[in-house]
């Protein structure tokens, strides 16, 4: 594993070292997010399909924020963005928690969620940007490292933070967001020029002709895909917490014990992964994801007990392993160079929409048909998200070696 670890991250460039840096700052102070539907809930009597429907909400910023973010990163760079982003939602942050009612409540989380939107199309632009097309998984895996360390401590903190003050939560989340801003605008040089080139799936160049994403069919069923992905993944921040407190009568402790072993994985064996993983077909690895993470979630209909709880967290965690720093760098190699920022925008755009949809008819089916037929949609829905990507196969490729030709050489170095 330790020789696995050396070779995903041999080369990489200095910019993309800083980036992982704030990015993992930034996720560190991630607190909020997971628990506000119990905050919500517990501390300003709101109704449950109220808190989840704030969800959706922020869901919905996310969306529109994506759209604009990757608009935005192409004409004025990835380092303004993110640093606006990140400065933004800090002072949000403290906004949302002076808020009391439910209308302040939406308003603060929509606006939030604009700001916290704006962050991820720039990050995954300049990871593809920073490093050659071959080495693009490994710079995604780089930056999905980073979210996970980060969301290992975050969340575990806050667990027990929650517990003793909600008001602690929002303000470690506000100034990890400062934080992070800072240290993009000390270390973080900007680098516009993009990765042309070969693409390590396929002989054939990059693609060059300008087309937008939402004129790119293998993107559009691609982006598809990926919307359902989301409907089964974004039900750890909408339901699965109130299933786990009120279904299994656990505490908020253990959520953050579950959401912190899923982290903790992806950074264990994600990167190690990556040479293995890109050896092999790409859709079929995506697919055989798609169908983890889809009966990772089906398990928990079977038990409320502890340990069959983190059995379950386990499965899915697997298929987000396997699926997502694959789809991060098969979403960039689609895109040509000059609209790289506008195709990740549409990339995040995907995640974005399911974030809006999945809390509200995850939170319908919580409430109306009870747990089990929760998950057992989350199982279906996967196994049908991967027959269709086997069938499918947007953008399919052939797979390539992973060796010295992965490798970063001087040349993409800024």
């Amino acid at each position: 594993m330790w020789r696995y670890y050396r070779q995903s991250v041999a080369g990489l460039p200095r910019n993309l070292w800083v980036l992982f840096w704030a990015v993992l700052v930034n996720h560190s102070g991630t607190m909020v997010l997971p628990f506000l539907t119990l905050y919500l809930s517990r501390e300003l009597g709101i109704a449950h399909a109220s808190a989840t429907t704030v969800v959706s909400v922020y869901g919905a910023g996310i969306l529109a924020a994506s759209l604009a973010g990757g608009v935005l990163t192409d004409r004025l760079g990835a380092r303004r963005i993110m640093v606006l982003s990140m400065l933004g939602a800090g002072v949000l942050m403290v906004l949302l928690a002076l808020a009391r009612s439910y209308g302040a409540v939406v308003g603060m989380t929509f606006a939030l969620s604009l700001a916290t939107g704006l962050f991820r199309p720039p990050v995954m632009t300049a990871a593809a940007t920073l490093v050659p097309p071959e080495a693009q998984p490994r710079a995604m895996a780089l930056i999905r490292w980073a979210i996970n360390m980060g969301m290992t401590i975050g969340p575990a903190v806050g667990g027990f933070l929650a517990a003793w003050s909600y008001t602690a939560l929002f303000i470690v989340d506000a100034a990890t967001s400062g934080a992070a801003a800072l240290v993009l605008l000390l270390f973080y040089t900007e680098s516009r020029s993009g990765a042309a080139g070969t693409t390590p799936e396929t002989s054939q160049p990059t693609p060059a002709d300008g087309r937008p994403p939402w004129r790119n069919p293998p993107f559009l069923v691609f982006g598809l895909v990926l919307f359902g992905v989301g409907l089964i993944a974004y039900q750890h921040l909408a339901t699965l917490p109130l299933f786990v407190r009120i279904t299994c009568g656990l505490p908020e402790s253990f959520f953050g014990l579950m959401f912190a072993l899923n982290t903790s994985l992806v950074i264990l064996f994600e990167l190690p992964v990556i040479p293995w993983l890109q050896r092999r077909r790409r859709t079929s690895v995506m697919a055989a994801g798609a169908l983890l993470f889809g009966l990772g979630y089906g398990l928990y209909a079977l038990s409320t007990g502890w340990a069959a709880l983190l059995g379950a967290t386990v499965v899915w965690t697997a298929g987000e392993i396997v699926l997502l720093p694959l789809a991060s760098a098969h979403a960039a190699s689609m895109a040509p160079p000059e609209r790289r920022g506008r195709y990740m925008g549409a990339y995040m755009t995907a995640w974005g929409a399911s974030f809006i949809v999945a809390p509200l008819a995850g939170g319908a089916l919580f409430d109306r048909w009870g747990a089990g037929a929760l998950w057992g949609a989350c199982l279906a829905l996967g196994a049908l998200l991967a027959v269709v990507l086997l069938l499918t196969r947007p953008g399919e490729a052939r797979p390539a070696s992973f060796g010295a030709s992965a490798e970063v050489g001087p040349s993409s170095l800024s």
